[in-house]
This record gives structure tokens, sequence and C-alpha cells, in this order.
């Protein structure tokens, strides 16, 4: 699993200010084990030095997941499906955001596009 990045360095040299320490180890580790489900099923190649860049891309999992999280707390349930289990959410509170399993996956995706190339396709 992808070593999480301190809190000083995540505020002083990435500039993070939407996570709060209080949550850093939590919000970090997620972001580490998000890192490493991706680096198993895909190819990720660093744009640079790769421990800088890991670390980057660490950053900035953690603040987009607590911008997803804070917009899910926001947002209230439009409509429900029992049969396949599906949810929507009301665009009007949460933003234009897409809070479905398969937009918080773009969104994480493109979060670590500045520092990581994630390749989703077939591996041979």
């Amino acid at each position: 699993m992808a070593t999480a990045p301190t809190y000083r360095y995540y505020r002083d040299s990435y500039g993070g200010t939407a996570v709060p320490e209080a949550e850093w180890a939590h919000r970090s580790a997620r972001a580490a084990a998000w890192l490493a489900r991706t680096e198993a099923l895909s190819t990720v190649t660093p744009w640079g030095d790769p421990d800088e860049c890991r670390a980057m891309a660490l950053c900035a999992l953690a603040d987009k997941a607590a911008e997803l999280d804070a917009a899910a707390e926001d947002a209230e349930v439009s409509s429900v499906s029992v049969g396949s289990v599906s949810t929507s959410y009301d665009a009007t509170r949460g933003g234009s955001i897409d809070l479905s399993p398969a937009g918080r996956e773009r969104a994480m995706l493109s979060a670590v596009s500045p520092w990581l190339h994630v390749y989703l396709g077939v591996r041979l």
C-alpha cells in the first residue's frame, strides 16, 4: 500500500486546506487504499519523480474525498430503486457533482491525473 504523506506535507507542500488535521490520518489512509487498489487493477505511471508524484496524488485524493463527502452530506436523495440498488441525488442541493459510485471513481481518477497516468485498459 502506498505510504501517505504527513499532514505537514499536505498543508505546506501540496497547499491543502480541505482536510482538517484531526481527519488527516483517516482520509490519508483511505487515499492510500484507493491508490493501492488502483495500482493493483491498472497500470499507474508517475509523470515525474515517483515518490513526489505519489505524495501529491495522495493529497489530491484526500482533498477530493473530503469534497465528495461534503457534497453527499448536503445532497438529498431524490429517487431510490430497490431492485438493482440505485440511488439518485438532487443536484440542486449537492451541486453538479456526480455522487454515484462511478462518478466518485471518475472524480478520484481526475484528481490524480496531474501527477499519475492511470491506464485502465487490458494489460497483457
